[in-house]
């Protein structure tokens, strides 16, 4: 029921405070509640290095001039929402590609751009999680010009997605 996922949830994203803006996160986590893209049941077990990752599933166009940091979010996810404002400190460190990929639908995703005047890619992405082998969010896979996996890693903050492309 409720409580169990509540507790699985909790196991991945803690409970860190309130937090309050201009748009109300606190809808976004509610709504996406259903979603199931918060956590997994611990089975996915990420991509291996030199592994392909399925760009294709993300209904893109993938540009290999260089390569890319893909990070997935869930808008359920405490963790990742504290992430999105630490991500343009680590884009002044990184010049290659960088995309954000999360549940949210692209209403979502504008107004989370518009917030933290995001000027990268954000996809929305309405499958599971478990398909692109993100065992939890946030996580980021680093990915070079021929779409193999270099790292994946749990990315909760600017030292982790630094250790990311390190």
């Amino acid at each position: 029921g409720l409580t169990n996922e509540w507790n699985h949830y909790v196991g991945y994203c803690h409970r860190r405070g309130t937090f309050v803006s201009r748009i109300n996160f606190k809808d976004l986590f509610t709504k996406k509640k259903s979603s199931g893209n918060e956590s997994s049941s611990g089975e996915i077990v990420p991509f291996r290095v030199g592994e392909d990752f399925p760009i294709e599933k993300l209904g893109m166009e993938y540009d290999s001039s260089a390569n890319c940091v893909f990070c997935f979010i869930s808008l359920s996810c405490i963790l990742c929402i504290d992430l999105l404002p630490q991500i343009p400190a680590f884009l002044k460190g990184y010049t290659d590609h960088f995309i954000l990929v999360s549940d949210g639908t692209p209403e979502d995703n504008d107004e989370i751009a518009k917030y933290h005047e995001f000027h990268f890619p954000i996809l929305s992405y309405a499958g599971s999680y478990d398909d692109l082998r993100i065992p939890f969010t946030p996580f980021s896979y680093f990915i070079d010009k021929n779409g193999k996996v270099i790292k994946g890693v749990h990315s909760t903050d600017t030292d982790s997605l630094f250790q990311l492309i390190t």
